[in-house]
């Protein structure tokens, strides 16, 4: 950001976004996120959001890159490190990003632009893919393989990728690092299943929780969904905040259990059964529900703890296959319905590989 001379304060074409701080208890201690509110209206009524095109979506759909994740041999992850900072946006446009700021509670309060996509602006996300994507475009003929996984395998500022030998593995991600640095961006918070994808890369850029050297499991976040990748598996928790058991509370904690390629769809059911039942009593946000509610939920959270003994294989494919089939099932009762698709293999000695659920759906009728 720049500092605005004074005599261009009060400008007919500028825009101020309000902000404030967000504090988020990390591993590695509290982190503070500053939060920029563009759909704030001014005395007219309009906000810089009501006035964008927010753009086409290009982001990529979370199950489908999760998918593709779970069919190779050697993945890894890593995300863009501060993505929307390092993407100026068009000089005429950078004084509808204006803020008030101060360094120091002993400094004047001083006005300054912002140069840069920012996070809680509309258009952000177009914004900023469509740079990712005309970078790709731009070197592909140097990093093909770059530039396909930016293409398929990038949700917002984090990259899954992988692939089904170690070398191949490897010239991809030294072709992302390189078509990355010419667009000026940095890649950290590696992980990867596989510690010879991780040897060359700094430590500080290692994700803390990706360690091959303890005994026990430590988990990382893909996507939201937990992954350990020394044992190369999914998994889930759940843990219950204590307090009153209210329609808003109800929902705010039920909202907490992600799922976004339906491994636990029917424990979630379960949930939007009782989310139903929720609204058919017509109590207020911040009412107890009934006893007969209440019994249901209490049972139901404290069985929730029981997510955390669920490990489910990341890859879905083994090795020397010789046929592969989709199996898709699905059903439909008073309450919900529901839609599976597994995944069978055989292998070159006739032997049939266990059975594993690709894509689970099920939701309220």
């Amino acid at each position: 950001m720049v500092l605005i001379p004074p005599e261009d304060y009060n400008s007919p074409t500028a825009y101020y976004i309000p902000h404030h701080s967000v504090i988020k208890n990390e591993i590695s201690g509290p982190k503070l996120r500053v939060v920029f509110n563009a759909s704030f209206r001014d005395t007219n009524g309009t906000s810089l959001n009501d006035s964008l095109f927010i753009g086409p979506k290009l982001q990529q759909d979370i199950a489908s890159i999760l998918l593709t994740f779970r069919f190779h041999l050697y993945v890894f992850i890593c995300d863009i490190k501060q993505m929307y900072r390092q993407i100026l946006i068009q000089p005429q446009f950078q004084n509808f990003q204006r803020i008030i700021w101060r360094f120091s509670s002993d400094e004047p309060i001083q006005e300054y632009k912002l140069l840069t996509v920012t996070y809680g602006v509309s258009s952000a996300p177009y914004l900023a893919l469509r740079t990712l994507q005309e970078l790709a475009n731009q070197g592909e003929s140097h990093f093909p393989l770059a530039a396909k996984a930016i293409k398929k395998n990038i949700y917002i500022d984090d990259a899954i990728c992988g692939a089904n030998d170690l070398n191949s593995a490897l010239s991809l991600q030294h072709e992302l690092v390189d078509l990355m640095r010419t667009g000026g961006f940095e890649l950290r918070k590696w992980a990867s299943n596989q510690p010879d994808l991780l040897s060359h890369i700094p430590p500080s850029d290692v994700q803390m929780s990706c360690s091959f050297d303890k005994e026990e499991p430590s988990f990382i976040k893909v996507l939201g969904l937990k992954w350990c990748p020394k044992s190369d598996e999914f998994t889930y928790s759940f843990n219950p905040v204590d307090r009153q058991c209210t329609k808003r509370n109800i929902l705010s904690e039920i909202s907490r259990i992600y799922d976004p390629i339906g491994f636990i769809s029917p424990v979630i059911l379960l949930a939007k059964c009782l989310l139903q039942k929720l609204w058919e009593s017509n109590i207020s946000w911040d009412e107890t529900p009934s006893t007969d509610i209440l019994q249901v939920w209490n049972r139901y959270k404290s069985e929730l703890s029981q997510l955390a003994g669920i490990r489910i294989p990341r890859r879905v494919i083994s090795d020397n296959i010789s046929c592969m089939e989709l199996h898709g099932f699905c059903d439909a009762s008073q309450t919900g319905y529901a839609a599976v698709i597994y995944f069978r293999t055989i292998n070159d000695s006739g032997q049939v590989v266990p059975f594993w659920s690709l894509l689970s759906v099920k939701w309220l009728h």
